[in-house]
C-alpha cells in the first residue's frame, strides 16, 4: 500500500511538471507570435493585411485562453491554487473590465450594461486576480452564447458580501442541463460550434469556492440565463484575518507604485535579460516604439557588464532561463559588489500564471509582468503612466509647427522614376490625413476618448514614415488614452494634435506643388 502511494504521488508530480513545462512552452512562442501581430498592425494601413493580422491574433488569442483554462483547472483540481487577499477598490475593478469587453461586444453588436452600487467605490479586501477570472469567464460564456440583445453586469454589496450578477439574452439553459454546467468538460448540446474544452464554468466553480462563495444559476431556454456570485468582501477599515490566522495590510495601489517607479521620459534606460532572443527582441521593439533605450542581454556575464559600465532605471528578467533563474539572478545582484545591481528595480517576466504579483514582491521583485503581454500592459508594469504624461506635458508646450526634418520623400520611395505616382502617394496622404483628422475632431467634440485613440493609432504610422517628430509623443500618448475618461488633459493634447496635422497637410501640399516634377 505504501509502495502504491509513493507510485501514486510520482505520477501526480510527474503531471503537474510536465503540465507546467508544456503550458509554458505553449505561452513562450504565443508571447512572440501575438506582441509581434500587434507591432506590425501598428505599422500597416493596408485593410487586407490588418485583415490577416487580425485573424492571427484571434487565433493566437483563442490558443492562449486554451492553454489558460487547462492550466488553471489542473492547479485548481489539486487545490495548488491560493488566494493572494489584498486591499483593492472594486468598482474600478469592474471599469476594467466592462471597458476591455467593450469593443468585443460591439463587435458582435451586442450591448453592454455595467450597474455597480456607490459603496464599491470603496476600498476592500479580498483577491482581485480571482475575481477577475470568475466575471471574464462568465463575460465571456455570455457573449459566446448570446447572438443579440445584451449582456449586463450587475455588482452589490451588503452585509461584507459582494454579490455580482451576470444576465445575458442569449440561448438559456435547459433546466436538467443546470445541475451539470460546472462539471469539467461539459458542453451543452446548444454549445456546438462554439470554442473551447468545456471547462470555463468549472474554473469559476472551482474558484468561487476557492474565495469561500457560492454561484447560482437562474435559465429559461431561449430567453437567457443569470449567473449569480456571492462571496466575502470586508472593508479595509476592518482588520481581516486569513486562514493562516495572519492579518491582511494593505498594499499601494498600482497607480500610485507606477507613480512612485516611473521618472522622467528622458534617457529612461531599461535592461533585458532572457534566453529567448524572439521574446527578447520582441520587448526590446515595444520599448523603443514608447520612446525608452532598451539593451537586450541573453547571458548573465553581459548583464554584469552592462551594469559595471553603464547606468540604467530598470531590469526586466525572465524567471527561468537555463543558466540561472530569476531568483537566483536577483539574489546574485542583490550580493554583487556592483552598486548598481544591488539597487536596481527588477521586474519578474514569466509565463508562468500561477506567479502572482504579490508573492514575487516578496522575494524582492518590484513587480510581475505575465506572457505573453501587450505594449499597454508592459507600460503599465515598468511604471510608463508617469513617463508618457511626462512626455506629454513636453510636447504640450512646443510649438504648433511641423518639424523642419519632414521628409516626403519616403512616402513616393516606392514610386520609382514615375512623378505621377509620387504626386498620387501625396495626394493620398494628404486626403486621408484630412479625413482622420476631421474624425478625431468630431471625436473631440463629442469627448469620445476611444475615437480619439482610434484615429491617433491610425495616423501614427505615416507620421513616422514622414518624421513628424514634434507629433509623436503627443499621438502615442493619445494612442493609450483608450479606455480612459475624458479630461482637460485629453483635450489639450488632442487640439494640439489637430494643429499640428494641419501643418503637416500645409507642409505636404507645398511639397506636391513645390517639389514634385509636373
Amino acid at each position: 500500500m505504501e509502495e502504491a502511494n509513493k507510485r501514486a504521488e510520482a505520477l501526480l508530480a510527474a503531471r503537474e511538471k510536465l503540465m507546467l513545462t508544456i503550458t509554458h512552452d505553449f505561452k513562450a512562442p504565443l508571447s512572440s507570435i501575438i506582441g509581434y501581430t500587434e507591432l506590425l498592425s501598428r505599422l500597416t494601413e493596408d485593410e487586407r493585411q490588418r485583415f490577416y493580422l487580425d485573424n492571427m491574433k484571434s487565433s493566437s488569442d483563442h490558443l492562449l485562453k486554451l492553454v489558460s483554462d487547462l492550466l488553471d483547472f489542473h492547479r485548481l483540481d489539486l487545490n495548488k491554487a491560493e488566494v493572494n487577499r489584498v486591499s483593492f477598490t472594486p468598482a474600478q475593478l469592474f471599469e476594467e473590465i466592462a471597458v476591455s469587453f467593450r469593443p468585443i461586444m460591439d463587435e458582435k453588436g451586442l450591448t453592454l450594461k455595467c450597474f455597480v452600487e456607490p459603496e464599491l467605490s470603496e476600498r476592500y479586501v479580498s483577491d482581485p486576480l480571482r475575481l477577475r477570472q470568475i466575471i471574464n469567464n462568465l463575460l465571456s460564456n455570455a457573449v459566446k452564447f448570446t447572438e443579440q440583445g445584451s449582456v449586463t453586469l450587475t455588482a452589490a454589496y451588503e452585509n461584507s458580501r459582494l454579490t455580482i450578477e451576470i444576465t445575458d439574452t442569449g440561448k438559456g439553459i435547459a433546466a436538467e442541463d443546470c445541475e451539470r454546467i460546472f462539471q469539467e468538460f461539459t458542453r451543452l448540446p446548444g454549445a456546438q460550434g462554439a470554442d473551447g474544452f468545456g471547462l470555463g464554468l468549472s474554473i469559476v466553480h472551482k474558484l468561487v469556492t476557492l474565495l469561500e462563495g457560492k454561484i447560482y444559476v437562474d435559465s429559461t431556454l431561449g430567453e437567457g440565463s443569470c449567473f449569480t456570485v456571492v462571496v466575502p468582501l470586508y472593508p479595509v477599515a476592518k482588520s481581516v484575518c486569513s486562514d493562516d490566522g495572519h492579518k491582511e495590510t494593505e498594499t499601494l495601489p498600482a497607480e500610485d507604485r507606477n507613480a512612485e517607479e516611473a521618472g522622467s521620459a528622458e534617457d529612461f534606460r531599461i535592461l533585458l535579460i532572457d534566453d529567448d532572443k524572439i521574446q527578447l527582441e520582441l520587448t526590446a521593439a515595444m520599448l523603443r516604439e514608447q520612446g525608452i533605450i532598451a539593451v537586450c542581454c541573453q547571458q548573465l556575464d553581459e548583464l554584469m557588464c552592462q551594469l559595471r559600465d553603464s547606468t540604467f532605471d530598470l531590469l526586466l528578467t525572465d524567471i527561468q532561463m537555463p543558466a540561472i533563474d530569476g531568483f537566483d539572478l536577483l539574489r546574485l545582484l542583490r550580493a554583487s559588489n556592483i552598486p548598481q545591481a544591488r539597487q536596481i528595480p527588477v521586474i519578474a517576466v514569466t509565463a508562468r500564471s500561477e506567479m502572482d504579483e504579490a508573492a514575487l514582491r516578496e522575494h524582492g521583485f518590484t513587480g510581475c509582468l505575465h506572457k505573453p503581454f501587450t505594449v499597454t500592459e508592459l507600460i503599465s508594469a515598468i511604471g510608463i503612466k508617469q513617463i508618457m504624461r511626462n512626455a506629454a506635458d513636453t510636447s504640450l508646450n512646443m510649438p504648433a509647427q511641423p518639424s523642419s526634418s519632414l521628409c516626403f520623400s519616403a512616402l513616393t520611395a516606392f514610386s520609382g522614376d514615375d512623378p505621377e505616382a509620387a504626386r498620387t502617394i501625396v495626394r493620398t496622404f494628404i486626403e486621408e490625413t484630412a479625413k482622420n483628422a476631421s474624425w478625431m475632431k468630431q471625436a473631440l467634440e463629442h469627448k469620445d476618448v476611444d475615437k480619439i485613440s482610434d484615429m491617433a493609432h491610425k495616423i501614427l504610422p505615416l507620421f513616422t514614415i514622414i518624421n513628424a517628430s514634434d507629433s509623436l509623443l503627443a499621438l502615442k500618448w493619445l494612442e493609450t488614452r483608450r479606455g480612459s475618461d475624458f479630461s482637460d488633459e485629453v483635450e489639450q493634447m488632442t487640439t494640439n494634435v489637430l494643429e499640428r496635422i494641419d501643418k503637416v497637410i500645409d507642409a505636404a501640399n507645398s511639397y506636391l506643388h513645390n517639389s514634385l516634377p509636373i
